[in-house]
């Protein structure tokens, strides 16, 4: 195989709540959510979501890029756990590593969606994992959330050392961060790749708030050490991925442009997409800031791309069909990118999951928003003091 995930996988139940009140300092930051006690609680909608989690959507991802993916994984022997094998079966995942576990629940978080945010009632069964005889090398493993036996995590830094033609990319999650670096150290010393933000790279470190380049710089002696001769591979392939400060990984592609980062593969597919199509002229990643308001604070949205046509200039954003009418933040910024556009005599399209799954970019989806009165003034107001 290609990619083999491990990791726990879950059903998520979203639920949209309608009546809630946010709490928030005065940078609109640290934010609590209440509701009445004792009540009844009035919801508008509630979706249930199979097959997910840190590795199940690296497996899923990674199949739809076209790669042969498995999973190893663990569900409960319940209806939960059919339509969790059933949507990997539909997203072509290998299965074969998935352990049904009679008598044991499925993973069920709760999802408490309010507006722009969400907070996650989660909780998970201590199901067993292992590497099962006859496992064959994949090219790369990813591991994230992998139940919570240090036992299992000791085994598979063994043999992530005996396989050295696998790669290991490792995204810990907060049990394992908790683990502590010692105790993961011949697991870290093996991991080609750690995907982890700023704070979780000081948590995994037990430091404080500590300069980037020293947080790089003690993250990456963690981990393998390549040759002169390697490195120099590394450095001529497809992709190279950075760890850099405030998101979990990016990469960046050589294109006609120049080098061109990417912070998720669905902005490297719309990336390789625009490079073939000879109409771009020039492109430019996160080259603008529009400004736009949240809960009465001004605030900045930075669209993925600035394409120049052969007649006219776009923004590019890169967004699932889910959050382009139905989050307020994310409304917020795009109506803001409508006037920042108009303005300009630009054109700004967002580009979902619908153009990608089916390979047909020109197609896009159009926000369809109106901004309001009072919503197009505030941005203007920030628009004259920004430029």
């Amino acid at each position: 195989m290609d990619f083999v995930a491990i990791g726990d996988t879950t059903v998520d139940e979203f639920i949209r709540l309608k009546d809630a009140k946010t709490h928030c300092d005065v940078n609109g930051e640290n934010c609590t959510i209440s509701m009445k006690w004792g009540d009844k609680i009035p919801y508008e909608f509630s979706v249930l979501v199979p097959g997910v989690g840190n590795a199940a959507n690296a497996a899923v991802a990674a199949a739809r890029l076209g790669l042969v993916t498995g999973f190893v994984s663990n569900v409960g022997g319940d209806a939960y756990g059919e339509e969790i094998l059933a949507t990997f079966k539909r997203e072509h995942v290998d299965t074969r590593y998935v352990r049904v576990n009679e008598g044991v629940p499925t993973n069920h978080d709760y999802v408490l969606w309010y507006e722009a945010e969400r907070t996650i009632l989660i909780r998970h069964e201590e199901y067993p994992y292992s590497i099962s005889e006859g496992f064959a090398s994949p090219k790369w493993v990813y591991l994230s959330s992998a139940g919570r036996s240090e036992q299992f995590h000791m085994e598979l830094a063994s043999w992530v050392a005996a396989h050295p033609e696998t790669k290991l990319a490792f995204q810990p999650s907060t049990f394992e961060m908790s683990m502590g670096t010692e105790k993961l150290s011949r697991l870290y010393k093996h991991t080609e790749l750690v995907a982890c933000n700023k704070e979780e790279a000081e948590r995994i470190l037990e430091l404080g708030q500590t300069d980037i380049k020293e947080l790089l710089e003690k993250m990456r002696a963690l981990g393998k050490k390549h040759s002169p001769e390697t490195k120099a591979k590394m450095s001529e392939a497809r992709l190279r991925y950075l760890h850099t400060a405030g998101f979990e990984l990016m990469g960046v592609a050589p294109t006609r442009w120049g080098e061109i980062p990417f912070r998720s593969t669905w902005e490297l597919a719309t990336l390789w997409w625009m490079e073939s199509d000879r109409d771009v002229e020039t492109l430019r990643y996160e080259a603008i800031r529009v400004p736009y308001v949240y809960m009465g604070v001004p605030k900045w949205y930075v669209p993925d791309f600035l394409v120049q046509g052969r007649e006219k200039t776009f923004v590019v954003e890169v967004k699932p069909k889910t959050f382009v009418r139905k989050d307020l933040k994310t409304r917020l910024k795009f109506e803001a990118a409508e006037l920042y556009c108009r303005a300009r005599n630009w054109t700004f399209i967002v580009i979902s999951e619908t153009e990608l799954r089916a390979s047909a970019f020109p197609r896009f989806v159009s926000t369809g928003t109106t901004p309001s009165t009072t919503y197009q003034s505030q941005v203007r107001a920030i628009m004259l003091q920004t430029g």
